[in-house]
């Protein structure tokens, strides 16, 4: 069902029962969506918190206080969704099929007005934590952390091997960075060795403009 001009429900009931679909139907395909889990995190602690506070408003014990930390919560909970729709739903990867079964509505993808990438990230990979390595990244014309035009996020292809690869080509892309700094993650069993990460743009086409350079860090 969809809301006119409302994404999310603006009934407080409706809009738990939309988040919780929302966060649900994330989760249970999180390879697709490339949602990053520190934000559906935040938002599903955001939706947690909404929902003790309208069960408590419906409470005769009830006082002004509760109300008023109610909505806050509810603005909170509706701010931290429209971020994941509007920078990590983008991606050509969900389609409007997608769209539909988190109850959000269809999209244009025409984008004629968007131009053709031409620049990359530049990125600096550094140990973390353990297992954890922290990619920093910027546009090449840019000193700051701006995107470029029509960017949905940085595209981040990784491989741990034991000799340098001959192209960003030959990696597996495993997600779409939206934020910098981005924490890749690894297994116990590959601290140690070496990881090759390279990133490129893509915008809400779907199309990519060039890779960065090849950077490689031994993870912690």
């Amino acid at each position: 069902m969809m809301h006119g001009k409302h994404t999310i429900p603006q009934a407080e009931d409706e809009a738990i029962l939309w988040g919780e679909n929302f966060v649900n139907k994330i989760e249970q395909h999180a390879n697709h969506y490339l949602v990053e889990q520190a934000d559906l995190d935040d938002l599903k602690a955001s939706l947690n918190i909404f929902k003790k506070l309208v069960e408590r408003s419906k409470s005769p014990e009830s006082t002004h206080v509760i109300v008023v930390e109610k909505k806050k919560a509810h603005k909170d909970f509706e701010k931290k969704a429209h971020a994941i729709i509007h920078y990590q739903l983008h991606h050509p990867a969900v389609t409007n099929a997608d769209r539909a079964s988190l109850n959000l509505p269809s999209r244009d993808r025409t984008y004629n007005h968007l131009p053709p990438i031409a620049s990359f990230p530049i990125v600096t990979a550094s140990g973390h934590t353990s297992r954890h390595i922290r990619l920093d990244f910027r546009d090449m014309n840019s000193a700051g952390k701006a995107r470029p035009y029509g960017v949905n996020g940085a595209v981040i292809a990784c491989e741990v091997l034991d000799r340098f690869p001959e192209t960003p080509g030959n990696l597996p892309q495993i997600a779409l960075a939206t934020r910098t700094p981005y924490i890749l993650e690894f297994s116990e069993t590959q601290r140690g060795q070496t990881a090759y990460i390279a990133l490129c743009w893509e915008d809400e086409r779907g199309q990519r403009g060039p890779w960065s350079d090849i950077v490689s860090q031994i993870i912690p």
